[in-house]
């Protein structure tokens, strides 16, 4: 089961029982410190979470008859370290498909680097071979140096997010 980590934390604090939605909402902001976020769309993210763990049996969902108001409660089922096992797993998961992206990312510039080393490579031949047409190619063989600049570039800064993301 895939729970968002942030409202796993929450819940998982020994102290956190018979709460509602707006409860956990607040705490989620508390937590997540970023201004931007929007409480009606956390409240609702906060809640489909809830109910996630209802239908798995960890939580019970109880509605008060006097106000209408929902709250739930842990069950006997409830278990805290099932629970960040799951965010480990989640966290494991998207560090690895973050790597195959940067992979992903520095087998392509490494492949458009080579691309435009040929192609720099046979301007700067016709270039020799064809001295009256020099003037016509400056601008192609700076453009061309310009963007394996930038590719270098590219590739420097995804091997350092490698070198730093291979370590944990």
């Amino acid at each position: 089961m895939k729970v968002n980590p942030l409202v796993c934390k929450v819940i998982c604090m020994a102290n956190i029982d018979h709460f509602s939605a707006v409860e956990i909402r607040t705490a989620y902001i508390v937590l997540a410190n970023d201004s931007t976020l929007n409480g009606a769309k956390i409240r609702k993210l906060v809640y489909s979470e809830l109910l996630k763990l209802v239908k798995s049996g960890w939580l019970i969902k109880l509605k008060s008859d006097v106000k209408g108001i929902t709250r739930f409660k842990k069950s006997d089922k409830f278990n805290s370290d099932e629970l960040n096992k799951n965010i480990l797993n989640q966290v494991d998961s998207s560090h690895s498909i973050l790597i195959k992206q940067l992979n992903h990312n520095l087998n392509k510039y490494n492949s458009d680097l080579l691309q435009g080393l040929g192609e720099l490579e046979t301007y700067t031949a016709i270039r020799n071979e064809h001295p009256n047409i020099r003037e016509l190619l400056k601008t192609k063989v700076m453009a061309v140096q310009e963007n394996s600049h930038i590719l270098k570039g590219k590739i420097n800064a995804i091997e350092e997010i490698l070198k730093v993301t291979l370590k944990k």
